[in-house]
């Protein structure tokens, strides 16, 4: 994958965890038996998914605006941005 061929193996393994759904997060790990439930921690009346964790979750607010500020507002609340766009990538390295 071009998107991150530059990055250590660790952010790549995450990067890729995150674009196929399957990041520990709780909604995955319900899904393969490892949570008692799909729900966030810290945002009880949500599944815990993807898109959750990148754009919605109430606990990375701050990190979300540094995310904002960083892609432009509108281009940082697009998943499909975040997870295929090299602009989003290149912040990482």
């Amino acid at each position: 994958m071009k998107l991150v061929a530059s990055l250590p193996r660790c952010l790549t393994s995450i990067y890729v965890q995150l674009r196929t759904r399957h990041a520990p997060l709780n909604h995955h790990l319900h899904r393969i038996g490892k949570a008692d439930s799909p729900r966030s921690p810290f945002f009880p009346e949500k599944d815990e998914t993807t898109h959750h964790f990148l754009l919605d979750c109430h606990q990375y607010v701050h990190e979300r605006h540094i995310m904002s500020n960083t892609l432009r507002r509108q281009a940082a609340t697009s998943i499909y941005f975040l997870l295929t766009s090299e602009k989003a990538t290149s912040p990482i390295n």
